[in-house]
């Protein structure tokens, strides 16, 4: 599964396209995407067309906002995307929805000098940040903190651990069970690269503890 943004400066939009492997509905049925795009209505919702190994549709959508949505295989079957920006907690019980983040509008391109090579090095840093490496953070929980605006390892280094467990609390029962106590620290061994020392504090770990 994938998903590709395209801004669209001049009308500050993004072309989104929605992919989806053409094995993960061996079926042939019809796909769609719902979201808050298009009011969770499948009679509006735009069909993903079969080319090139897969199923594919684009939609152009405002930025500024982030959307949830999922994908729906004929009339009953649900599915997620494995490359969201994130998901969160639908209203109907042990469902997840994907988060769609459209609220990073691209900056135009600067004429100063060039920035120092150890700020370009943080930035691809940041862009690179994956919670799952994380001991005790899956993939439902890594994009609860890139919702609530933990974006980097820098960032999440700084967090306290009563507001983890705020935003685990937030998230239902089955999230409020986890304990964020290493979190920050295992983040900050990341943001540094200190990786021989974030492998011996995980196997000291057990479920983030």
């Amino acid at each position: 599964m994938s998903i590709l943004k395209k801004y669209n400066k001049s009308k500050k939009s993004y072309q989104v396209k929605f992919a989806i492997a053409k094995q993960a509905n061996p079926e042939g049925q019809e796909v769609k995407v719902l979201g808050d795009f298009n009011a969770w209505n499948p009679a509006e919702a735009p069909v993903l067309k079969a080319s090139n190994g897969q199923y594919q549709a684009s939609i152009e959508l405002p930025a500024g906002q982030k959307y949830e949505f999922r994908y729906l295989m004929g009339q009953y079957s649900w599915m997620n995307d494995d490359k969201a920006d994130g998901y969160t907690p639908s209203p109907y019980a042990h469902t997840d929805n994907c988060v769609l983040d459209l609220t990073q509008v691209p900056m135009a391109k600067s004429v100063s000098k060039k920035p120092a090579a150890k700020k370009k090095a943080n930035k691809a840093a940041a862009a690179s940040a994956d919670f799952k490496k994380i001991e005790g953070v899956g993939p439902k929980i890594a994009g609860l903190l890139m919702s609530a605006g933990y974006s980097s390892y820098e960032l999440l280094a700084k967090a306290k651990k009563k507001d983890l467990q705020s935003i685990l609390a937030d998230a239902g029962s089955r999230y409020k069970m986890h304990d964020p106590s290493s979190w920050a620290k295992q983040a900050k061994l990341l943001a540094n690269n200190k990786l021989d020392q974030l492998k011996k504090l995980q196997a000291q770990l057990k479920d983030g503890k």
